[in-house]
């Protein structure tokens, strides 16, 4: 009896065993983040001439067996092998995660900077604008992507000729700023202008970018002043030169102030040193994703140096191709 009793027991066990692997929603293939993305993000444009080398990603993975939503990444960094990860995947992050069978995923990538605290995707990203070598460019990317029965992607972002890598096309959140200083005088008088920095203050310092609305608003009044280095040589005739540096800034509306720095000489010989012009840039909305060009004149109508500024439209910084 015993005997029967034992084989019974074995049979309903392995019957069990079996019915698991029907159901089994075990690892089949690792999420990636692959070297298509290398093109995708070290083109953005870096003030600083730095290239991207990690970005957060965020993700939610939705089953269609149960309905049931979690949260797959929050804020893993991603990142470019470095010496001490020496032949790693390029892209890598800690901890893998793998697809899973019959799912939707929804991913988020963020360059530059973190959003704020959630247990889904993000809904907003607080930023600072910051000068110099901390003055960032912000990019977002989304992709989405399902799989089947097998845990292989079948749809979306991933499951195309890199099956299993999630592929991120960025966008710009901020604005960029250039300058052109030009040189207004009339040029048979022979003044020459040394721009050796252009400045400007009153630039909204602290934002918030509402990912589902696609909209930037002000946190607070704090402003900062950012520099944009200098103009190689002296500028004779009407002759111009652009700044050393861009800079970016946060899309919303912000009256800005102006400040050169030159040195001025008549003909040959140097009659100034240090001098400054200031001028205001009335209120304006800046757009996200643009270039702006900034063209700051030195003028002279005798013996007073007058500046003007005009802002132009460059093109569309829309995306990261």
């Amino acid at each position: 009896m015993k005997k029967i009793l034992f084989a019974l027991v074995a049979v309903v066990a392995l019957v069990a065993c079996n019915d698991e692997v029907v159901v089994d929603r075990s690892p089949k293939v690792a999420i990636g983040f692959g070297n298509a993305y290398v093109d995708h993000i070290t083109r953005a444009d870096f003030s600083s001439g730095r290239s991207v080398e990690e970005f957060k990603v965020y993700a939610t993975e939705a089953c269609r067996c149960d309905g049931l939503t979690e949260q797959l990444f929050n804020a893993e960094t991603v990142s470019t092998p470095s010496a001490s990860r020496a032949g790693a995947t390029p892209w890598g992050y800690k901890e893998a995660r793998y697809w899973r069978p019959n799912s939707d995923y929804v991913f988020m990538a963020i360059a530059d900077g973190e959003a704020a605290p959630t247990n889904t995707l993000p809904q907003s990203i607080p930023f600072t604008v910051a000068d110099g070598a901390d003055n960032k460019d912000l990019l977002i990317a989304t992709s989405f992507a399902s799989t089947n029965a097998h845990a292989v992607p079948i749809e979306g972002n991933a499951g195309g000729v890199e099956q299993g890598v999630v592929q991120f096309s960025f966008a710009h959140l901020l604005t960029k700023l250039q300058f052109t200083v030009k040189n207004g005088s009339n040029p048979y008088i022979n003044y020459f202008y040394e721009v050796t920095g252009v400045s400007v203050a009153g630039v909204a310092e602290k934002g918030v970018y509402d990912v589902a609305g696609a909209a930037w608003a002000q946190e607070g009044s704090s402003t900062t002043a950012l520099s944009f280095g200098g103009v190689e040589g002296f500028l004779a005739g009407d002759q111009r030169g652009v700044t050393v540096e861009s800079r970016q800034i946060l899309p919303v509306s912000q009256e800005l102030v102006v400040t050169v720095t030159y040195n001025k000489k008549i003909n040959k010989t140097v009659v100034a040193t240090g001098q400054t012009l200031s001028a205001t840039i009335p209120a304006r909305i800046y757009k996200s994703g643009t270039r702006y060009n900034i063209t700051a004149t030195i003028d002279n109508e005798g013996v007073e140096d007058k500046l003007q500024l005009s802002v132009g439209t460059i093109d569309s910084w829309a995306k990261v191709k």
